[in-house]
């Protein structure tokens, strides 16, 4: 087994474990944050598997391209700002907003991958977007969580502001990668895959870990008003 498939498979464990963990963490009157969240690991679990075996890559360029991690991308990170919003009782439709911007974003990086002649427009749009549902993140999202008392909005704050500022490496890593090929294939897989297991993992836990502030947060009905 070559040094990139070793890395990719050593991803889809941490993915597979933690997805049994966050399964295993689950109780009764909180499991739908356990369920996303280990829904977000199964998913790249399943992606890592793919990619370790060849699956999902394709040369652009000279370079081989893991859109397989974009598929992941498009359904996980939906899913990640899904169990925040639950956490914050957020307002269905911010939470769409939020949702749907995140969805644009991962395209346009996709398809950034795939189009050299309109790589930097694409990757300019996906970041325009990114910072405006991030922008609705931390005023509408936010502000639900705050009438939610203090411990719910301290975790909300906590999760997603660590989240976010890991989010921010992607793009660094797209530009030094698929974006101008400055750091080799197997720096490349490496470090997508450290930053894919703290944003997945890292933050499941960090999520699921004090189960009193999720009963708290419960107690909002499904994606709130």
């Amino acid at each position: 087994m070559g040094s990139i498939s070793m890395i990719l498979s050593v991803g889809c464990g941490c993915m597979s474990v933690s997805t049994l963990a966050f399964l295993a963490m689950a109780q009764e009157s909180t499991k739908r944050f356990n369920y996303v969240a280990a829904l977000v690991t199964a998913i790249a679990a399943t992606a890592y598997c793919s990619m370790a075996f060849g699956l999902g890559v394709e040369e652009v360029d000279g370079r081989n391209i893991y859109y397989m991690r974009y598929v992941d991308w498009f359904f996980t990170t939906p899913l990640l700002l899904l169990d925040l919003a639950l956490l914050a009782g957020s307002d269905f439709w911010d939470t769409f907003y939020i949702i749907g911007m995140d969805a644009i974003m991962v395209l346009a990086g996709a398809l950034a991958c795939f189009c050299p002649a309109g790589k930097w427009p694409l990757f300019t749009i996906g970041m325009v977007v990114f910072v405006l549902f991030l922008q609705k993140l931390f005023t509408g999202t936010s502000a639900s969580a705050q009438k939610l008392g203090g411990e719910v909005y301290k975790k909300f704050t906590t999760v997603a502001t660590i989240s976010m500022g890991i989010w921010w490496v992607y793009p660094v890593l797209f530009i030094l990668c698929e974006g101008t090929n400055f750091l080799p294939e197997e720096m490349e897989v490496l470090t997508y895959a450290i930053i894919d297991v703290i944003a997945k993992c890292g933050m499941g836990f960090l999520l699921l870990g004090n189960h009193s502030v999720l009963e708290a947060a419960n107690k909002e009905p499904l994606l709130g008003k």
